[in-house]
């Protein structure tokens, strides 16, 4: 333990880092949970939460950057430190320092997307339309935004097939699994995410998301989609969609492109 950092206790609500403070250290979490949060006028808004097992303030230290977000113990947490150096010589392998790079780039920028935050820990997307790129081909692509879609899903997926569907598997596993016609999240402990929770269909070229008669709906760029209101099906629009599972405040949150 001695060469790869020293453990520290926080006590709940204790600030573990601040936004904007230098990236000097990884954390390990070791027992407890920890928050994200992002500060706007003075008030903090909650991204995620972390549980034991997972590493945050990776991306800061690898790419020599000031931290992005505050992060706070939300129980009494144990922490192992890994000092910014010894976390870098990890990857001393040119093609794997790259790699992970990468990823924690991605994971960075989906914490902290191009939006508005707003009172009650509630999150409105406002991203910012982007020029056509070759990715958006008006297939849709999905991508993660919550912690807890990112830690499964490392990579874009793109659907060519339809209908499409997205669920939990519920089974243990480490990453996302795709086939030609689903994409299955292995999260037990995820109740927002149903079995077959959305799926995606064609009406002509237009792309749809369609609830799966799941009990608390799919919410597509604000709107509600279940058997229970007034529709089950809500159009995707050119450019960047937000599609939560489960209500307004859902943990299983996706970035759809078309």
């Amino acid at each position: 333990m001695e060469n790869n950092g020293e453990e520290q206790l926080f006590k709940a609500g204790e600030t573990i880092y601040e936004e904007g403070a230098e990236s000097d250290c990884a954390y390990l979490i070791l027992e407890g949970k920890i928050d994200i949060l992002r500060s706007k006028d003075g008030a903090f808004y909650e991204l995620g939460t972390l549980e034991a097992g997972s590493l945050f303030g990776e991306a800061g230290v690898l790419q020599n950057d000031v931290r992005s977000t505050t992060v706070r113990a939300h129980t009494d947490a144990r922490l192992l430190i890994i000092p910014g150096e010894t976390f870098r010589r990890t990857f001393s392998d040119p093609l794997a320092k790259h790699v992970v790079t990468a990823m924690a780039k991605r994971l960075r920028d989906r914490y902290v997307p191009e939006r508005e935050l707003i009172q009650n820990s509630e999150i409105k997307a406002v991203y910012k339309k982007k020029p056509k790129t070759a990715m958006q081909t008006g297939d849709p692509v999905v991508e993660g935004v919550t912690p807890l879609v990112l830690e499964k899903l490392v990579a874009p997926v793109r659907i060519l097939n339809f209908p499409f569907f997205i669920g939990n598997s519920r089974a243990p596993g480490e990453m996302a699994r795709e086939s030609a016609q689903s994409l299955m999240f292995p999260l037990p402990s995820a109740p927002d995410l149903e079995p077959q929770h959305f799926e995606f269909v064609k009406h002509g070229k237009e792309v749809w998301v369609r609830d799966l008669g799941t009990k608390h709906g799919t919410v597509v760029n604000g709107e509600i989609a279940s058997k229970f209101g007034k529709q089950v099906e809500i159009k995707l629009t050119p450019g960047e969609n937000i599609v939560g599972t489960g209500g307004m405040n859902s943990k299983v949150t996706f970035l759809i492109t078309l």
